[in-house]
């Protein structure tokens, strides 16, 4: 063998022998009996907590059942974590294990490290289980005994569970992590692909003994808190991982977009026959053939949603349209394939579009995750418009605003002939005009004849996403709670105010493209202080409470205000007779700003004085839903100013 050959195969083999000591070994990787020493980085150091070792392992593989080959997942966490205050104490004092699809827990184990070295092992009889926890299924819990200021918890946990095919993995928290290891482990003919979110990640991919390797490593990732007017969860650091490729079966991807839509499909367009004549009963009942499109779309929907309860466990009769409109139940599927066969009944066009929730993660049209296939909605073209099929809060043309301002799956039914099938595209969701959304207040204010309590006689209506919470407790409360609700709505500025009158209209579901208004009359006197013979109005707490936004750390979120809405204010004050203001310039603010050259946000406050009558007029608006970080100390000060507003006190000095 010449030089050349030789070194070529020597320096190969080294870096195989490299690749092969990086990789995990998932049947050698193993819980040890002495905890390994790992010092805290420096840059952590002040940190309340250091994740000091997140290593979680996904090892996919066949075993025969009934002479066949199953794939099954083993899943291995592993996780070491320096706790160095009370914060941190209670934040990682308890830890559940889900076992939703878990077939057998393999192993269990977890300790406390002390300051001074003592080891504290976990008392396995003390693992509880939850049935339920808040609805998400069965868990194991345990606690952690001996934590303290300066301690180390470690847990190893490994169970095995049916193959999932769509992985989701949060990287980031509150607290910094050192090392971050994801390692998908699959026989060689299957393949993932993966991609990592607001963050790096180190690669290595290869194959070794017929199995295929793929390891994501993040080191020293910061910690990220919570910030106001954010999408938290979507901004933190994540991996997603996606079966895609099958040798065996061609070189095409499988678990693809269309694969999806083309498994979907003749679920939910399944057109009942046998349910044929009771949908077009209740169609009669409902008046739709007089109806245009937009009229049939909401009364559909409120028909379904509010005669039809849906669960959250599966069953065929839960998806059996004639079973649905007989016991009213359905499940999630039941419900989307009810809306169905109505709209395909009374000649409705619509398209089933998935998505997620903004708020969580942002769907990524680049990236062919099922994961991003997380939320339903119906799309009519004929409209332009949406609807939630399962969420009650929501009516026609209301859908969550998380789901808006995101790209999305559209699916589309296709004839050729008698032949029908789906087709797909990915669109954006658009955010909803602001002038659909909103809230008024007017307000005319009389003192009382002592000068010791205010009477004010309200107007507060709201529009679109601002109206449908109200709209939800003003049509499912029991009457007793309604009157409470509405008395509410009109002493949210006075914590003393005895209601005089209250009322409301338009609380009908059919009527939510119109604004919910409540109207009334309060009586109180907490917004007025006496001093001497003059008296003071607190007259900004009457736009009630408003959110102050005061960070001494660097931004580090863009913002998010989720939808964009006008919030206009009218109040009136009849200056009594023997009285004269002081203090009312304090009224008068202006801040604006534009942003992409449009003016997208703003507080602006101004008022006139006549005939003995104060009006103060106050606009704030955000139509621009998203905002880089670098427009925050602008958008602060428009938040401020309406918290700035609420500290307004006018004087009415007596002559």
């Amino acid at each position: 063998m010449s030089n050349k050959k030789f070194l070529f195969v020597f320096l190969f083999l080294m870096g195989l022998s490299q690749i092969q000591a990086q990789v995990i070994k998932a049947e050698s990787y193993k819980w040890t009996t002495t905890p390994e020493k790992i010092d805290v980085d420096k840059q952590f150091a002040d940190a309340s907590a250091v994740v000091l070792e997140d290593i979680r392992i996904y090892n996919y593989y066949y075993e025969k059942v009934k002479e066949k080959d199953n794939l099954f997942l083993e899943e291995t966490h592993h996780k070491v974590i320096q706790i160095n205050d009370t914060r941190a104490i209670e934040a990682y004092n308890r830890l559940y294990i889900p076992l939703s699809g878990v077939i057998e827990i393999v192993e269990i184990q977890a300790r406390t490290i002390a300051p001074g070295g003592k080891i504290t092992d976990l008392d396995k009889d003390k693992i509880k289980e939850l049935s339920n926890k808040e609805g998400e299924g069965a868990y194991k819990i345990f606690a952690f005994e001996g934590l303290e200021k300066g301690s180390r918890l470690e847990y190893f946990y490994k169970v095995k569970e049916e193959a999932d095919f769509t992985l989701r993995n949060t990287v980031q928290g509150t607290d910094p992590v050192q090392l971050h290891q994801l390692e998908i482990i699959t026989p060689e003919n299957l393949k993932f692909e993966y991609k990592t979110y607001n963050g790096k990640s180190e690669v290595i991919d290869t194959v070794i003994d017929e199995k295929r390797y793929s390891l994501l490593t993040s080191r020293n990732v910061p910690g990220l808190e919570e910030e106001k007017y954010s999408t938290y969860t979507a901004n933190l650091m994540r991996e997603e991982a996606q079966l895609a490729y099958n040798s065996v079966t061609g070189s095409s991807r499988i678990l693809s977009y269309n694969t999806a839509v083309q498994r979907t499909y003749p679920v939910l367009f399944d057109i009942d026959a046998k349910a044929e004549k009771k949908i077009e009963k209740i169609s009669e009942q409902l008046g739709l053939s007089k109806m245009d499109t937009k009229e049939k779309v909401k009364h559909i929907e409120n028909y379904i949603k509010t005669t039809i309860q849906m669960e959250k466990t599966r069953t065929a009769d839960l998806e059996d349209i004639s079973k649905i409109l007989q016991n009213k139940l359905a499940d999630n599927n039941g419900i989307l394939k009810l809306f169905i066969n109505f709209f395909v009944a009374n000649g409705v066009s619509c398209q089933v579009v998935y998505t997620t929730d903004r708020n969580k993660v942002i769907f990524d049209p680049d990236f062919e995750s099922w994961n991003y296939l997380a939320e339903t909605l119906f799309y009519f073209p004929d409209l332009g418009q949406y609807i939630d099929p399962t969420d009650i809060t929501y009516r026609y043309p209301l859908i969550p605003a998380t789901y808006t301002l995101n790209s999305g799956l559209f699916m589309e039914e296709v004839a050729v002939g008698k032949f029908k099938s789906a087709t797909y595209s990915i669109r954006k969701i658009p955010a909803q005009d602001p002038s659909t959304n909103g809230e008024t207040i007017t307000a005319d204010c009389h003192f009382t004849t002592n000068m010791d309590s205010i009477d004010v006689k309200f107007t507060r209506s709201f529009l679109g996403q601002m109206a449908a919470p109200y709209r939800l407790v003003f049509n499912y409360v029991q009457k007793d709670e309604k009157k409470k609700a509405l008395e509410e709505t009109m002493k949210f500025s006075m914590s003393d105010a005895r209601v005089v009158s209250a009322h409301i209209e338009n609380t009908d579901f059919l009527e939510s493209e119109k604004p919910l208004v409540t109207t009334g009359e309060v009586i109180g006197s907490s917004l007025i202080e006496k001093t001497g013979k003059d008296v003071i109005f607190m007259i900004g707490d009457l736009i009630g409470p408003q959110t102050e936004l005061y960070q001494e750390k660097e931004r580090k979120t863009p913002i998010d205000v989720f939808i964009a809405h006008n919030l206009n204010r009218t109040i009136k004050l009849q200056i009594p007779a023997g009285y004269k203001l002081s203090g009312q310039d304090a009224i008068k603010m202006n801040i604006h700003f534009d942003f992409g050259g449009k003016d997208s946000y703003g507080f602006i406050s101004d008022y006139t004085l006549a005939d003995n009558v104060l009006t103060i007029s106050i606009r704030e608006y955000y139509y621009a839903v998203q905002l880089p970080k670098s427009e925050f100390e602008n958008f602060r000060k428009v938040i401020n100013a309406s918290a700035d507003f609420n500290k307004v006190n006018i004087v009415l000095e007596k002559l």
